[in-house]
């Protein structure tokens, strides 16, 4: 869903002007480089964000020594 607003935005620019005898100036430009912002932020961070976790050193948290019940002190 990310970027279909955008892209619905660029994609309901008029062919025309108002007179209809003139394209709209820039309509393909404005819906070429609509998409390619959107496949940036979507492809291109999500190909990096791997990397990057690696780089900083990111580890995942260990998990519990104790089963939940026993932490939780809670006594049935």
């Amino acid at each position: 869903m990310r970027g279909v607003v955008s892209l619905a935005a660029a994609r309901a620019l008029p062919l025309t002007c108002e007179d209809k005898k003139t394209p709209f100036p820039g309509r393909d430009l404005i819906q070429f480089l609509t998409f390619w912002v959107i496949f940036g932020t979507l492809v291109v961070q999500g190909l990096t964000l791997p990397p990057l976790i690696r780089a900083l050193g990111v580890d995942s948290p260990e998990p519990p020594d104790a089963p939940l019940e026993e932490r939780a002190d809670i006594v049935p």
